[in-house]
């Protein structure tokens, strides 16, 4: 749950004025060969999770980095406390 928490605060930092939050789920079935190769997803049956904002988006330099582990956009001291250090 603290990561639908995570997801929420930022979604939140996205939406300074206002905004539209889109959660929604469906059933998926994924086959050998339907997985993006590399992703390490087994085939079987899973609930797909969308979270969709009209925030104000990320220039290609923060997308750069969006899946590194300890990634912030954050000065020190704010945000969700998720990281525990800071490089």
């Amino acid at each position: 749950m603290r990561s639908g928490y995570s997801i929420l605060a930022m979604i939140r930092d996205a939406l300074p004025n206002g905004g539209k939050l889109c959660i929604q789920t469906s059933n998926v079935r994924v086959d050998e060969g339907s997985a993006p190769a590399g992703a390490g997803i087994l085939p079987g049956r899973f609930v797909l999770l969308e979270v969709t904002d009209t925030g104000v988006g990320m220039d290609q330099r923060t997308q750069a980095h969006i899946f590194e582990p300890f990634f912030t956009t954050k000065a020190l001291g704010k945000g969700t406390r998720k990281a525990k250090s800071r490089r």
